[in-house]
């Protein structure tokens, strides 16, 4: 669990707050506390080479900001979305009190999956899943796995 910006790599959203999992950890959820953002939760990949790559911010605080076609289909109606691609996973959820903001999530933090590290876990007998999450105002869902 990450309660502050100790692991924070970069100023991947200038102005605002981030709570980013530590090296070779993806975000599996989150807490609210109140009104606001409170932690991340986070998993340690087990994936040979670990995790790594560049980052890029997706914000989604004024409508949605998805990738891949839309993976998932309109799973929150009404509700932005912010998606990574199939080849990134969730590293970090920023989040602001300024303004009109309430500390829900704005943006979420994607990386890039290191292609050699991928090509390393194809040719094991045991690869790791990444786990697909969709982030949405509020909430993080649960769309799928795939392999890497």
């Amino acid at each position: 669990t990450v309660t502050n910006e100790r692991f924070v790599s970069t100023d991947w959203a200038a102005t605002f707050s981030k709570l980013e999992c530590p090296a070779n950890h993806y975000v599996i959820g989150y807490a609210i506390r109140g009104a606001r953002m409170s932690s991340v939760s986070c998993a340690k990949t087990k994936r040979e080479g670990g995790l790594g790559g560049n980052g890029r911010t997706i914000w989604f605080d004024k409508g949605d900001n998805r990738a891949d076609g839309n993976l998932g289909g309109e799973f929150a109606l009404s509700d932005y979305k912010g998606q990574c691609r199939t080849n990134e996973y969730v590293a970090g959820i920023a989040y602001t009190l300024r303004g009109l903001n309430s500390g829900w999530p704005a943006a979420i933090y994607c990386k890039s999956v290191f292609e050699a590290a991928s090509a390393a876990v194809r040719q094991s007998h045991s690869p790791a899943p990444v786990i697909v999450l969709h982030m949405v105002l509020g909430a993080l869902f649960f769309v799928g796995a795939h392999w890497i």
